[in-house]
């Protein structure tokens, strides 16, 4: 048994790390179990050799999600139905949702070809936050190779077998992607999250003397990818909601008749576009690139933070090697783009998060990849312009260059 808590900032301490070790080791899982109180279908680039090799075999899985207050997204439980494979006999999966009270657990149970069972019983959720250590999370880790009891084991992988065998009251289980569409008409998920505003922490006095300034945490380890072709985002369904977050300096673009309509903005970001960042530079070579700096926030956000761990904090973020031989992550993000008020549909950009950028000067550490778009940069003069990135309530993201 030996516990584990992010609060130390050691990598080893996040479920990622856990979860790579018993899923991406040598060893062959024979069952899976979870359950968690929330879900991301981000982190299921862990699972996903392990559940195709379940399917193969008809091997014991069992999982249990929430969404509490409804607000699971459909699409999020699409994409986990996809890497989990069609239905067979040793599938179980379900959704929990209670009309008053939350579905609250976050249990990973494995049990192991050789008979050897493990298990993380802790705070964190299936998500992306939750399994990269964005957030502080605490665990104990048991496993029966490090001489813990066979019979606890037992009882968290029956404790979770248990809701599929009693039927409990508050789950619905899922078989195929038809299955979800009426849990979204009974508002089981699927039902948007109120809009969050940005928080920006003034320092506050602890004590008669010190001063504690606001913090920003950064994911622990990068997340693998994910495999399995996920459901392409589509654009939600027309909204009178207001964007929440938008500052007062900065323009609200209308959008065209024909142009889907975003639901209320959880996230926003927005710049006017210099030379470099138009592409346009006199001297050098030009970047393909804009800079995320802070923008219209400035003052306001941490730009060496904000955009890997706020902003684009859903995407899958996988580690690589830049041409410097610095480690450099990217994203790949699918985005609504309307330039010049015309919509150019969904488009996928690849954003790059690199913390050597900063060079210990405060300077910003993700770019925007612009090779979607490019033509249109070479073709039209976007200096001066400005550009605006928003994601809202379902999840998706959108590009607006006026």
């Amino acid at each position: 048994m030996r516990y584990v808590d992010t609060g130390s900032r050691d990598p080893k301490h996040a479920l990622g790390a856990y979860l790579g070790e018993v899923l991406l080791g040598k060893n062959p899982v024979a069952a899976v179990r979870v359950q968690s109180g929330y879900f991301g279908a981000e982190a299921m680039g862990y699972f996903e050799h392990t559940l195709q090799a379940l399917g193969q075999s008809d091997g014991h899985t069992r999982l249990l999600v929430g969404s509490n207050d409804g607000h699971t997204p459909r699409a999020a439980l699409a994409d986990l139905l996809k890497v989990i494979g069609p239905p067979r006999s040793g599938l179980r999966f379900g959704v929990v949702s209670f009309q008053a009270g939350l579905f609250h657990p976050k249990v990973f149970h494995f049990q192991r070809a050789d008979g050897s069972a493990t298990a993380y019983v802790g705070s964190a959720n299936f998500t992306a936050p939750g399994v990269s250590g964005l957030n502080v999370e605490a665990a104990m880790i048991l496993d029966t190779k490090a001489g813990d009891p066979q019979s606890i084991l037992k009882e968290v992988a029956d404790s979770i077998d248990q809701w599929f065998i009693d039927g409990r009251p508050g789950l619905y289980p899922v078989e195929v992607e038809t299955d979800l569409d009426p849990l979204v008409a009974a508002r089981v998920i699927g039902v948007p999250a109120p809009p969050r505003a940005p928080r920006n922490l003034k320092p506050a006095k602890v004590g008669s003397q010190k001063q504690q300034h606001g913090e920003s945490l950064k994911p622990l380890i990068a997340m693998p990818a994910i495999q399995v072709p996920l459901t392409p985002k589509k654009a939600p369904a027309t909204s009178t909601a207001m964007r929440s977050s938008t500052p007062a300096t900065t323009a609200t673009p209308q959008n065209q008749p024909g142009t889907p309509t975003p639901g209320p903005w959880v996230a926003h970001w927005g710049k006017s576009l210099p030379a470099s960042d138009a592409q346009r530079k006199t001297t050098g070579n030009q970047s393909g690139a804009v800079a995320l700096t802070q923008g219209d926030y400035r003052g306001i956000i941490d730009q060496t933070d904000y955009f890997r761990n706020e902003l684009f904090a859903q995407q899958a973020w996988t580690q690589g090697t830049a041409n410097t031989g610095q480690p450099v992550e990217s994203a790949k993000v699918s985005m609504h783009v309307t330039i010049d008020g015309q919509y150019h549909g969904v488009l996928d950009f690849k954003v790059t998060n690199a913390s050597n950028r900063e060079s210990s000067q405060n300077n910003y550490t993700a770019q925007l990849h612009l090779e979607p778009i490019s033509p249109l940069f070479r073709q039209t003069n976007m200096t001066g312009k400005h550009l605006e990135i928003a994601r809202d309530t379902n999840g998706d993201c959108w590009l607006t260059i006026s």
